[in-house]
């Protein structure tokens, strides 16, 4: 998905905000 292809996506408020993407 387009939000695992962003910097760190797979940490912080990122990750929180868009797991299922992780």
């Amino acid at each position: 998905g387009r939000c695992c292809d962003v910097p760190n996506a797979c940490s912080g408020r990122w990750c929180r905000d868009h797991a299922q993407c992780c």
